[in-house]
C-alpha cells in the first residue's frame, strides 16, 4: 500500500450534520498516484455521484515493487494467500482507513 490515499468529503458530509454513508474505490492496474497522479480521483466519477447522495469516497493506493510492478490491489494472491482475507496485507490496511475514519 502507498502511504498516501485520498478521501472526497462532499459540502454536506463536513459538519457532520448529515448521515453520510463511506464508498471505497479501488484503482485498476497502472491507475494508481505513481503512474497516473489523482486522474482516477478526480474523473472516475465516484465524487460526483458521492456529491449528490451524501457518501464519502475513500481511495487507497497501492505502489509498485518487484512483485507488483503495475501497482495493483492484489486480487491473485502476490502479497500472501490470505490476500482476500481480513489477513490480507491490502484488507488489513484498508480496514485500518476505515477504522480511522470511522472510529
Amino acid at each position: 500500500m502507498d502511504e498516501r490515499g485520498y478521501l472526497y468529503v462532499p459540502p454536506a458530509c463536513h459538519n457532520n450534520s448529515n448521515v453520510c454513508r463511506l464508498h471505497i474505490a479501488l484503482h485498476g492496474c497502472v491507475m494508481s498516484r505513481e503512474f497516473i497522479g489523482t486522474t482516477f480521483v478526480r474523473h472516475a466519477g465516484y465524487n460526483q455521484v458521492a456529491e449528490v447522495n451524501d457518501i464519502i469516497v475513500l481511495y487507497p493506493q497501492t505502489h509498485s515493487n518487484t512483485l507488483n510492478p503495475n501497482s495493483c490491489f492484489d486480487w491473485w494472491g502476490f502479497t500472501s494467500s490470505a490476500y482476500a482475507t481480513k489477513l490480507g496485507l491490502q484488507m488489513a490496511g484498508i480496514k485500518a482507513m476505515v477504522d480511522r475514519l470511522t472510529g
